[in-house]
C-alpha cells in the first residue's frame, strides 16, 4: 500500500483513532519533517494525499476525515468499508469510481477534492508550511524524537 496508510494503521494499531493532516504530511516528506518552503507546494501535497486517500485500492476499508473529539483537529483514519460513517459524505471522483475518501460536512464543501483542501488549508495550511506537523499539548509544533520512531516504524511496515 503506501505510507500514509501505514501509518494511520500503526496509529490504530496503538489504539488511537487517527493522525492529523500535517502529521501525515510531514512523515510523507523525504526526510520526514522537511520544511518545503512555498505555500503552492505545500498545497499540492495535501491536494495529491488527499486523492490518494480518495483513489486508493483499499478493497475492504476506507478513509474519513474528521473532527478529532479528543483534540478538536482534523484527522484522517481508516474505517470498514460498509462501516457507518456518521456525518461524513463520500468524495466524487472524476471517473465515478468508487471513493475510498469520506469527509465530515465541515471540512466537505461542493464534494470536489479541491474544496476538501480549500477548507483544510484555511485550518492548517500555515502548520504544514512552518513545518509544525505534531499536534502536542494543544498546538502544532515540529516533530519529536517519539513521532521519528514512529513514522520510522511504519517506513518498516508491509501494508497487506
Amino acid at each position: 500500500m503506501t505510507l500514509w496508510f501505514d501509518l494511520l494503521r500503526l496509529q490504530q494499531q496503538r489504539g488511537e483513532f487517527g493522525l492529523t493532516i500535517p502529521f501525515l504530511i510531514g512523515a510523507l516528506r523525504n526526510p520526514p519533517g522537511q520544511i518545503i518552503a512555498g505555500e503552492p507546494l505545500n498545497y499540492g501535497e495535501l491536494c495529491t494525499l488527499l486523492e490518494q486517500m480518495r483513489d486508493a485500492n483499499l478493497s475492504t476499508q476506507s478513509v474519513r476525515i474528521a473532527r478529532c473529539v479528543k483534540l478538536h483537529e482534523p484527522v484522517a483514519a481508516i474505517y470498514n468499508t460498509g462501516e457507518r460513517m456518521t456525518m461524513a459524505e463520500s468524495i466524487s471522483t472524476a471517473s465515478a469510481a468508487l471513493t475510498h475518501l469520506y469527509v465530515e460536512q465541515q471540512y466537505r464543501g461542493s464534494g470536489e477534492v479541491t474544496d476538501v483542501v480549500d477548507k483544510l488549508w484555511a485550518r492548517i495550511g500555515a502548520f504544514i508550511v512552518s513545518g509544525a506537523f505534531s499536534y502536542q499539548d494543544g498546538e502544532y509544533r515540529a516533530f519529536s524524537p517519539a513521532d521519528y520512531d514512529f513514522i520510522n516504524r511504519a517506513r518498516t511496515m508491509t501494508s497487506f
